[in-house]
């Protein structure tokens, strides 16, 4: 059989073009099969996180039983009954729509029984959240606390519970010592500024020094230790004492701490205010300390310095005439030497002339 060249070169052409366009369909087929299960494990990754968004919502939200119905999913008859307790309890309140913390799971060898908490008394709550201080498990003291309010929002003792937790402190004694010891204290030297009562000193000083220098003469150690002993600073505390009145008072003003004040009653309420005015006092003491002694310091500064450094300018101005004088004296020594060797030779060389005559 014979085979036309043109017709075998039209049939190697068209086969190329049919295997290119086999190629591209099934590399389309397979990066679309990639792609696909590439967005699968997208959308799982989103689908967990926005399930941690919904628990966390939900416990910041919503009430104790909505958070943990995201983790007791074997029991939702229990759940239910969990609900409507928890929401019987906080209707009446005016703040039953508000959540005060959020109610953190204890380590799973030791889980918290919720249905056992919501069942409890806010003496209970209160009663068993301190003891969870005492042990330093602040997350489940913070969920016996948060509880408590949930059911009595005005509780003292619970919103002083939730603070001690937050500041991860396991008693009110200790709390309060570590109050008094933080802001009745000496300041520390970072927190304690430079004061300049005479401006630009050391410009003063250092222009005094590059007039008066004379090398081999007077050297500016020389002229800087005639200033040395004026006092033109002094060290102030008035602003230090400030700022730890200002962070004092934001303490104070904390969420937390403002209920505390506005909900504690009795020997707790005295305790707490007695704490915080002794503080308050040993403050403002303090400050009007400093400030009583920066006033004598700039008046003593201010009164004695320029005086002093009029005195140590006309010293520097006699060692610089003293040291000019030196060097003159220096040159003129130095030139009748010469002379005199001068002398000595002219008159060797013409006895030497002399005799050699």
């Amino acid at each position: 059989m014979y085979y036309d060249s043109g017709d075998f070169l039209q049939f190697i052409i068209i086969f190329m073009l049919i295997s290119i366009v086999v190629f591209f369909i099934c590399r389309e087929i397979i990066c679309w099969y990639f792609k696909i299960n590439a967005r699968l494990d997208q959308q799982r990754q989103t689908n967990v996180l926005l399930e941690k968004i919904y628990h966390e919502f939900c416990i910041r939200n919503g009430s104790l039983v909505q958070a943990v119905s995201e983790v007791q999913t074997n029991s939702v008859a229990a759940i239910s009954a969990s609900t409507a307790s928890a929401n019987r309890a906080v209707s009446g309140s005016a703040l039953s729509s508000v959540s005060f913390n959020k109610p953190a799971v204890r380590p799973a060898n030791n889980e918290l029984d919720y249905e056992r908490l919501l069942s409890m008394s806010v003496q209970q709550l209160i009663d068993r959240g301190m003891l969870e201080l005492e042990d330093h498990h602040w997350e489940a003291a913070n969920a016996y606390f948060s509880e408590a309010l949930n059911k009595e929002p005005h509780n003292g003792e619970a919103h002083l519970g939730l603070l001690l937790a937050e500041q991860r402190r396991s008693d009110v004694d200790r709390w309060l010592n570590d109050i008094r010891g933080k802001y009745c204290c000496e300041l520390s030297q970072t927190c304690v500024e430079t004061v300049e009562v005479i401006k630009d000193f050391d410009e003063h000083v250092r222009v005094q020094e590059e007039t008066y220098e004379l090398k081999g003469y007077l050297s500016r150690e020389e002229i800087r230790e005639q200033y040395s002993g004026i006092e033109h600073s002094y060290p102030s505390s008035v602003n230090g004492w400030t700022r730890r009145m200002e962070s004092f008072k934001a303490m104070v003003n904390a969420r937390y701490f403002r209920r505390v004040l506005r909900y504690s009653e009795g020997s707790l309420n005295q305790k707490i205010t007695h704490t915080l005015e002794e503080t308050v006092n040993y403050m403002n003491l303090q400050f009007e300390a400093a400030i009583r002694q920066d006033k004598d310091n700039f008046d003593r500064i201010n009164t004695s310095a320029p005086r002093l450094i009029e005195e140590a300018d006309s010293r520097v101005r006699n060692m610089g005439t003293q040291a000019r004088n030196r060097k003159e004296e220096v040159k003129r020594n130095r030139k009748e030497k010469i002379s005199r060797g001068f002398s000595s030779t002219k008159e060797q060389i013409g006895s030497l002339w002399r005799n050699a005559k």
